[in-house]
């Protein structure tokens, strides 16, 4: 599947394939929105992340997946939510770790500033709730 992304850029993305127990929820069709979460193959192709955890779709402006949490009720809030998460914490390690035991978080925010950014986006909170598991180092930052 070629993707065209607003950037004017186009990805090759390899579908994942479904089985019993991992249908799609639909149809892939031309035109259809999605949200992929995507990681990198050695040979530059694109796949979603953990097969269908990683591609959910949209339609009229709300995901029809019932598997996904509360908090992301809306393309815009978890978008929103995701850039306020990628600007607050940076993650180190193998996410295909058994047991992400190799696994090391970073804070650029004080927990404070965390909570209180956490009240106006609730994928960012549900993202901060996860992370804060891996007890992050925390980076002051001091301007002068």
């Amino acid at each position: 599947m070629e993707l065209s992304l607003r950037s004017q850029k186009t990805i090759n993305v390899v579908i994942w394939e479904e089985w019993l127990c991992d249908p799609r929820i639909k149809e892939l069709k031309k035109g259809q929105r999605l949200i992929l979460f995507l990681e990198k193959l050695p040979n530059g192709s694109f796949y979603p992340v953990n097969e269908s955890t990683g591609e959910l779709y949209v339609d009229n402006n709300s995901f029809p997946n019932i598997f996904l949490p509360k908090d992301f009720s809306n393309p815009t809030v978890l978008k929103k939510g995701i850039a306020m998460f990628l600007e607050t914490y940076t993650f180190y390690g193998n996410f295909n770790d058994r047991f992400y035991q190799n696994i090391h978080c970073v804070r650029y925010k004080s927990i404070f500033e965390v909570y209180k950014i956490a009240k106006t986006n609730t994928a960012f909170k549900f993202l901060v709730d996860n992370a804060e598991y891996f007890e992050p180092t925390e980076v002051q930052q001091f301007f002068y």
